[in-house]
């Protein structure tokens, strides 16, 4: 049988475009997964997210507005080498944290501020890694069950390399969303939130300039973000295509060979890894 009639058997369907309901219902049910199987670990994330992003904002605020203006320029006003000294009057300090706080005192204070964020981060980091693989690997166990009661008709319909790229890409990319994105999400969220109050204790016209521009910052990226979703869909598709078509010129290498059909095969590759690598452009 020819190579280019190798895939009219068992040919790959394509698949059906994602609609928006379908993208909210497929994070209802990753989270039904982390929520269900994961609920203490999970709210320990929301903490340690909480936890970390405040700290990055507390610890800069308090860097420039509380070390350097209640301690380092007070000294250097007054010709002292010593940061800190009795003799700087301190009472009356900018940021109103420090009522005479001694200088060493101050500076374990906001080791102690960077130190809990760095705990933090480290272990909502740690804590993500565990249900993603976790999740993943329930979601593939389901998957491989649901698989077994499926007919026959629907493994002539799909390539098997499409249906190893849903094992193994497409989970992947579920377990990644769920790690990595959905954190770094909440963290930016809760920064957004602390910084903003921050500015608007520090200056309301700045923050109001602040703001603007944010929103413009906004409508666009929301507008590149979906632009850049579609492609990513379409490169997920595409990695199916191709995983499908080497699983089938692998397993039919002998057919290949006995028709002399390499060069062709090769250059249906090529225009599988073009188009992927043109979608995986596209969707970054």
């Amino acid at each position: 049988m020819p190579a280019n009639n190798m895939n009219r058997g068992r040919g790959m369907a394509p698949r059906s475009p994602v609609s928006k309901h379908d993208k909210h219902s497929a994070i209802r049910r990753l989270l039904g997964y982390v929520f269900r199987y994961y609920p203490a670990q999970f709210l320990t994330v929301i903490l340690c997210v909480l936890l970390s992003s405040a700290t990055s904002v507390i610890s800069a605020y308090a860097l420039g507005n509380v070390i350097v203006s209640d301690y380092i320029n007070p000294s250097l006003d007054a010709g002292l080498s010593y940061i800190g000294t009795p003799n700087v009057d301190i009472a009356a300090s900018s940021s109103g944290f420090t009522n005479n706080m001694p200088f060493w005192v101050a500076m374990i204070v906001l080791a102690a501020i960077f130190l809990s964020g760095i705990i933090a981060n480290y272990f909502y980091n740690l804590l993500m890694s565990y249900i993603g693989q976790g999740v993943q690997r329930r979601i593939r166990d389901e998957l491989f069950a649901h698989m077994e009661q499926l007919p026959v008709s629907y493994f002539d319909r799909r390539g098997r390399g499409d249906i190893m790229s849903i094992y193994t890409n497409d989970v992947d990319a579920l377990r990644e969303m769920l790690s990595r994105v959905l954190p770094m999400v909440a963290s930016s969220l809760v920064t957004m939130v602390v910084c903003l109050v921050f500015m608007l204790m520090s200056d309301f016209y700045l923050t109001a300039i602040v703001l603007t521009f944010g929103i413009l910052i906004f409508v666009l990226t929301r507008y590149f973000s979906k632009m850049s979703a579609r492609y990513f869909i379409e490169q997920q598709i595409e990695l199916g295509k191709m995983d499908s078509y080497i699983e089938e010129m692998t397993s039919g290498q002998r057919v290949v060979k006995v028709f002399n059909y390499e060069s062709r095969n090769i250059e249906g590759f090529k225009q599988h890894n073009d188009t992927f690598f043109k979608d995986s452009v596209k969707a970054c």
